[in-house]
């Protein structure tokens, strides 16, 4: 009488994938869930300085011991404070009489600000299930941006957040309020 045996690895392996699909189907659906977000707790007034010194007074074109420049902290547009201008640190590339290419310091400024101020004003957002969070691994550098009222005074804005930290999305009906800006650039040194 011949006897017959099963190999185990026959059934075993449709199970195994079974079950993984199973699992994996489990965890997926509780990031799947909603995953509301509501206004987050407004935050505290940016500090507003005295006079406008430069965009090398604000630290943008120095580096800490980490290789990275210290940005001032920004804060919430105070009640009050009535921005006329938006100024900006950067960095680019001018091009010299001798036909060389060079690194330089930046600083520009922008009068139309309409739509950035709105921008400003949104609430930034946080989860009501942080538990169920999933926020994409990317990273952001925001812009040196500052706002200055019609006495010089200053002051470091903070951008609207998701409830992933990332920027709110700046649409607005006459299209991205920051990319939209218009600065008019000078050459503040070399970078």
């Amino acid at each position: 009488m011949e006897r017959r045996t099963r190999a185990v690895g026959h059934w075993l392996a449709p199970a195994v994938v079974a079950g993984l699909l199973l699992l994996s189907s489990c965890g997926l659906a509780s990031y799947a869930l909603p995953n509301p977000t509501v206004p987050a707790a407004p935050a505290a007034d940016a500090v507003v300085h005295p006079r406008w010194s430069g965009c090398g007074a604000t630290g943008a074109f120095t580096t800490d011991e980490g290789g990275g420049a210290v940005r001032p902290p920004g804060g919430a547009v105070p009640v009050g404070f009535v921005a006329v201008a938006a100024l900006r640190c950067s960095q680019g590339e001018r091009t010299t009489a001798a036909g060389d290419t060079v690194q330089v310091n930046l600083e520009g400024r922008a009068d139309d600000i309409d739509a950035l101020l709105t921008y400003l004003a949104r609430p930034s957002e946080t989860s009501t299930h942080p538990d169920r969070l999933v926020c994409p691994a990317v990273g952001w550098v925001p812009p040196w941006l500052f706002l200055q009222d019609a006495s010089g005074h200053w002051l470091t804005p903070a951008l609207p957040t998701g409830a992933c930290g990332m920027p709110l999305d700046d649409a607005t009906d006459t299209g991205p309020a920051y990319a939209n800006l218009t600065f008019f650039d000078r050459v503040v040194g070399r970078g």
